[in-house]
């Protein structure tokens, strides 16, 4: 029994070493990825910022009919390009956890009022009906307004683009609740429509419908993507209903608190956390943004090193599924690297570690993790832990 139990013991150190060892092969191919993501959108925009700086001097220049024209079309293309490529920043800003919501009080009718005075001026051109239909009365939200008018404008022009002719409705219904309320928006077009078999394909980046109906329609394949995303981001849900040949409709719908949440929802507010995971960033993480903190994600060393080189961060915390020998490298790296700010580094390990704990607490105390934490995800809990670290800190 004893020379099994050894064998084991060796067996699970060899398997911790190759996790490590595929671990940072993982790490090594990210941060190759952030740089080469990092190079192309920087060398993109740097041409386009030439190419609209060219324009703006044109502008003040006397130009014939055929000169405007070919100025015209240069514009329309550049901010064609800013917008695809800036939906391309933020998709992969999403994907890698650095966008957290800017939770404020905003008011819904006039939050469409704007989208529809935006939009109303480019469905006259192309001869289409906008109209909406507005199920409340006035009432006071709190969410993230910048990041739902991103998600009503991409959609709603969508529905423009590809409706030739008929009409684009936008529907606004509030459901209130004790502790939230319910708000659900529809936006219907009586379009060219969606195949039944492309729905789910639509969300994947880059997607194209291929369709002779569709080639004439211009577009990337990033605004759908970037709606499904920030919608979970936010909590929310999108569904589909479309028919080829009839319309499309898409139906966005989210929780957003009442002022009694939003009160516990500030609890955090003003704590710049840095929250470093391996693969999963976890419910944890839903909860600091939840509660108010401004959280920044990373999956790789170097960029958590390089971000506290540039920014005073209140914490450091490392998800449960990072290796204890992982978060103890890293924590190192961070003390060393601290001079007149010195961050609260928090180790967050699982229930089933917790039978372990003796084996990488110490260790983790000595690299400069100042507290070992059993996951939890109660807000309340959670919200009263962090207080009392910052305070004994």
């Amino acid at each position: 029994m004893f020379n099994r139990l050894q064998a084991s013991k060796k067996d699970y150190a060899a398997l911790a070493v190759f996790e490590q060892q595929l671990h940072q092969k993982d790490l090594s191919l990210d941060v190759q990825l952030h740089n080469f993501q990092s190079m192309i959108t920087h060398e993109l925009k740097t041409s386009l910022n030439a190419i609209v700086g060219g324009l703006q001097l044109l502008e003040g220049e006397q130009l014939n009919a055929e000169q405007k024209d070919a100025v015209e079309i240069i514009h329309n293309g550049s901010d064609k390009l800013v917008l695809a490529l800036n939906q391309i920043i933020q998709l992969n800003q999403i994907q890698k956890g650095q966008i957290s919501l800017q939770i404020s009080e905003f008011n819904p009718l006039q939050l469409i009022s704007d989208l529809l005075s935006e939009y109303e001026p480019i469905a006259k051109q192309k001869g289409l009906d906008l109209s909406s239909h507005i199920h409340h009365i006035d009432y006071s939200l709190e969410g993230d307004a910048e990041k739902i008018q991103q998600i009503l404008s991409i959609l709603l022009s969508n529905a423009i683009k590809f409706t030739p002719t008929g009409q684009v409705s936008v529907t606004s219904q509030l459901t209130h609740f004790d502790h939230s309320n319910r708000w659900q928006i529809r936006i219907k077009d009586s379009g060219i429509g969606i195949d039944s078999s492309f729905i789910e394909d639509i969300f994947n980046p880059f997607f194209q419908v291929d369709s002779s109906q569709t080639r004439q329609y211009e577009g990337t394949g990033i605004g759908l993507p970037v709606v499904k995303q920030m919608a979970q981001l936010m909590g929310a849900s999108v569904e589909v209903n479309s028919t080829l040949g009839v319309g499309t409709e898409f139906i966005v719908t989210m929780q957003l608190s009442n002022q009694r949440q939003s009160r516990q929802q500030y609890l955090l507010s003003g704590l710049d956390v840095m929250y470093y995971y391996y693969q999963d960033s976890s419910a944890l993480l839903e909860e600091l943004q939840r509660l108010g903190a401004r959280v920044t994600c990373y999956q790789h060393e170097q960029l958590v090193i390089d971000e506290i080189a540039d920014k005073n961060f209140d914490m450091v915390m490392f998800a449960e599924d990072v290796l204890p020998s992982s978060a103890e490298a890293l924590a190192r790296r961070i003390r060393a690297s601290e001079t007149d700010h010195r961050a609260l580094l928090v180790y967050w390990y699982s229930q089933q570690q917790a039978l372990h704990l003796d084996s990488f607490e110490h260790g983790l105390k000595a690299a400069g993790v100042d507290y070992c934490q059993v996951a939890s995800y109660e807000d309340k809990a959670l919200s009263n832990l962090l207080k009392s670290w910052l305070v004994w800190s």
